[in-house]
């Protein structure tokens, strides 16, 4: 059985949640195959938790609990999405923008 009987994970992690394995991780020797293959298969750039579930063909409380278990051993990184009410608002960071358009711009003319 892939997650030892688990059927929760220890860490909240979402379907969106992003994986990726963590700068300079190895793989324990003693690793079981569906954690190793689940490390395997965030190799690169890493992907969402309901991608890698795919990817494995398993469920995704399934990887969930693996995911979780990764993460645990400092393995892999969990990044929760951003929601879009998280995500900044696009009219604001408009007029920071501009405002530095005309800042450096104002910077450039000789004064004289």
């Amino acid at each position: 059985m892939a997650t030892g009987g688990r059927s929760q994970a220890r860490h909240d992690l979402d379907q969106l949640t992003f994986l990726r394995v963590r700068t300079g991780a190895q793989a324990p020797t003693g690793l079981d195959p569906p954690h190793r293959h689940l490390l395997n298969a965030l190799g690169g750039p890493g992907m969402a938790l309901a991608e890698a579930a795919a990817v494995l063909r398993l469920p995704v409380a399934v990887v969930r609990v693996l995911a979780g278990d990764l993460v645990d051993a400092v393995l892999i990184e969990a990044h929760a999405p951003i929601l879009r009410t998280d995500a900044p608002d696009v009219e604001i960071l408009e007029r920071v923008l501009d405002a530095l358009r005309t800042a450096e711009l104002g910077a450039r003319q000789p004064s004289g």
